[in-house]
């Protein structure tokens, strides 16, 4: 299994069988990946675990004539592997209909948090 997912072997992922989905989220230039597992009634494994890639800063010309320099911040090469082999787990689990109600539950979390915001913002 390990030879079919290098990338999340290398970090430490081992329960590739119980990946249940993965989210994104990108707060001061560091990338999150959380992956949610679905475990076993009574299991004393965490049903979700964090990993943390920083955003590496590269530097070029972007007009030749003013000699103006851009920073731009690249998605770390890791993660983008990490989440091409999530991909390969998750899309062969689940459905379509399933996907909706994962994205309608996010939703949902965002409106709230949002919500929150606002309300101790005062916005």
């Amino acid at each position: 299994m390990s030879d079919k997912y290098p990338t999340l072997t290398m970090m430490g992922v081992t329960s590739l069988q119980e990946i249940e989905r993965y989210s994104l989220q990108t707060t001061n230039d560091i990338d999150i990946l959380r992956i949610k597992y679905k475990r076993t009634k009574g299991s004393l494994l965490p049903a979700s675990k964090k990993y943390h890639f920083g955003r590496s800063e590269n530097t070029f010309v972007s007009d030749s004539g003013s000699s103006t320099i851009e920073n731009i911040k690249e998605v770390s090469p890791s993660l983008l592997a990490a989440t091409a082999e999530l991909n390969s787990i998750v899309d062969k689990k689940i459905s379509t209909k399933e996907r909706i109600v994962v994205i309608m539950e996010e939703f949902k979390q965002l409106k709230e948090e949002t919500v929150t915001r606002v309300q101790y913002y005062g916005l």
